[in-house]
């Protein structure tokens, strides 16, 4: 993955490995275009040839939605794409939302499952499971498997940790254009875990997968105990697949 990650021995830890190569900076996309609203909620497209997406003819998947549609509306009634929009905790069934948006109440993950999720205070009620698939079984059933996604975006509260390393064995991220992902990782005092989440970030790197824009949310911002250093909880990065250019 280049030297962040080879010359271990010229960075002072674990810790600044990460942090230094969620930071960087891969490849220059001239036209990046934020999608949907300005804070959050909102994406960083690059429109740069051959990454552009191609209006009406575009597909699009959206894993973590909560309460912000903006990029999946946006992606829809601007570009003309099929958006496939995916978050079983927000307790909606599945429907078409409008002409080409269609949300899935399911979630990604680097196993077929049934997930049971802790119950929420204050009233502290059984949760309703949530159904659990990899993005090999998602794109099986919806019939994509030949089909180039154009953007996959993944917003899902660590998640990410466990379905890309299920994308990259499979080859699913093969045929996509650009991911984008907000990884979650406090590292302190997991480091031994860190070494995990790099080998992960270096999967992606080999599959062809360069950080064109990266944002840190700095509503995440904690401090380490061992010298009072500020990082964030929380990194917005945006890939596009060198396979394509």
């Amino acid at each position: 993955m280049y030297n962040i990650l080879n010359n271990t021995q010229e960075i002072a830890s674990v810790d600044d490995i990460y942090h230094d190569y969620l930071s960087s900076f891969q490849f220059l996309c001239k036209q990046v275009k934020r999608i949907g609203d300005l804070n959050d909620g909102g994406w960083d497209v690059c429109f740069d040839e051959p990454f552009k997406v191609k209006t009406n003819h575009c597909l699009v998947y959206s894993f973590g939605i909560g309460d912000k549609w903006s990029f999946d509306d946006e992606m829809a009634a601007v570009y003309g794409c099929e958006v496939h929009s995916f978050d079983p905790s927000i307790n909606q069934s599945s429907h078409r939302r409008s002409d080409k948006v269609w949300f899935h109440n399911k979630g990604i993950d680097g196993q077929d499952k049934i997930h049971h999720p802790k119950p929420k205070p204050p009233m502290m009620a059984p949760s309703t499971p949530w159904i659990m698939n990899t993005l090999r079984t998602i794109r099986t059933d919806l019939g994509h498997l030949s089909r180039h996604i154009d953007i996959l975006k993944m917003d899902v509260e660590k998640s990410e940790w466990l379905a890309l390393p299920d994308m990259l064995t499979s080859h699913m991220l093969d045929d996509v254009g650009q991911l984008f992902v907000e990884f979650h990782w406090k590292v302190e005092p997991q480091r031994f875990k860190t070494i995990e989440k790099l080998i992960v970030l270096r999967s992606l790197y080999d599959a062809g997968f360069r950080i064109f824009y990266s944002h840190k949310n700095t509503r995440t911002i904690y401090k380490y105990r061992s010298n009072l250093k500020e990082r964030v909880f929380c990194y917005e990065v945006y890939f596009i697949n060198i396979k394509y250019v």
